[in-house]
């Protein structure tokens, strides 16, 4: 998946930018730059470390790969459908539910929905 300049914003309105970690996404998780948490293994960082946003968006990109890999594992496992029955538009959706809120993605079978502009 390409970071755009259009992925970036949609992206920046789920996750505020943080400079400095946080502790206080939904799940209790470390969270610094774009959402990123240690979860993906692309970066690691500790309490009171600083990104700044150039190094985000390359974490972020990490991440976007990451999630790309895991929506295409969860297809290619599931018995009803193949990679080849998604458009490019379902796809990016997917891997956009999955990097924001990967819990959503479970217990949703057969509901798919889509989001142009993601490359």
């Amino acid at each position: 998946m390409k970071l755009t300049e259009e992925l970036i914003e949609h992206i920046e309105e789920l996750e505020e930018f943080r400079i400095n970690w946080i502790d206080n996404d939904v799940n209790n998780n470390l969270t610094i730059g774009f959402g990123h948490t240690q979860a993906t293994e692309t970066f690691d960082f500790v309490e009171g470390q600083t990104i700044d946003r150039e190094k985000a968006l390359e974490v972020l990109q990490l991440d976007l790969e990451h999630a790309v890999g895991i929506v295409k594992n969860l297809i290619k496992n599931s018995p009803n459908v193949s990679i080849e029955d998604f458009t490019q538009d379902e796809l990016s959706y997917a891997v956009l539910v999955y990097f924001n809120r990967p819990w959503a993605l479970r217990n949703v079978q057969g509901e798919r929905g889509t989001y142009d502009g993601l490359e």
